[in-house]
């Protein structure tokens, strides 16, 4: 399009007459712009209330409880030997059967022979083996390369 034409064009839609919803949709957006926060504030104000009277009255009624005191023990406080085996004795000795043999606490494991330089070099190594142990004897991880 030539400048000529693109003048004629604002001409024919400057003569056309603008729609009544157009304009009053205008209207209302520069109203709404021009409006300070209070006139906001005056318009909006029931939906703040409705959120912060409920928000205040929880605030009120937390802050005017008595708070629960707990007593905290000592830090170096420990059980004397007459609370400790007074402890001891209360607890149920567990049953032992028969058919059911008191198992070991730690079982011994065979140590693995690491493969010597020669043989990584050579790569005749069977392969690599990372054994991790964990607080809890019946726990243990292998990890196995090769």
């Amino acid at each position: 399009m030539t400048e000529d034409q693109i003048r004629e064009l604002f001409r024919e839609m400057r003569e056309e007459p603008v729609p009544a919803d157009s304009r009053a949709r205008v209207r209302v957006a520069v109203d709404e712009r021009s409006r300070t926060w209070a006139e906001r504030l005056r318009r909006h104000w029931k939906i703040a209330a409705a959120v912060l009277v409920p928000a205040f009255a929880v605030l009120v009624a937390m802050l005017a409880r008595e708070p629960v005191r707990v007593p905290r023990p000592e830090a170096n406080a420990r059980p004397t030997a007459a609370e400790e085996t007074a402890a001891l004795t209360a607890m149920p000795a567990p049953e032992v059967s028969a058919s059911h043999p008191r198992l070991a606490a730690h079982r011994a494991v065979r140590a693995v022979p690491r493969p010597s330089a020669e043989r990584i070099a050579d790569g005749n190594a069977a392969g690599v083996v990372i054994r991790i142990e964990t607080p809890d004897p019946n726990v243990v991880i292998l990890l196995v390369g090769g």
